[in-house]
């Protein structure tokens, strides 16, 4: 994942060749830590990186 790219929930799950259940669990712990947001459309939008 990077700055400027957003991805959703599939496409980090195919990349870290993870399940979905289980990239909802880590995308989940790094919202809380303020590492990741979501942008967008619920069906369109996607995970960014955020600037630390």
């Amino acid at each position: 994942m990077s700055e400027s790219e957003g991805l959703n929930t599939n496409d980090i799950a195919e990349r870290i060749n993870k399940s979905i259940s289980t990239t909802e669990r880590y995308i989940s712990k790094l919202k809380k830590a303020g590492l990741i947001e979501f942008r967008g459309a619920p069906k369109t939008g996607g995970y960014y990186v955020l600037k630390q």
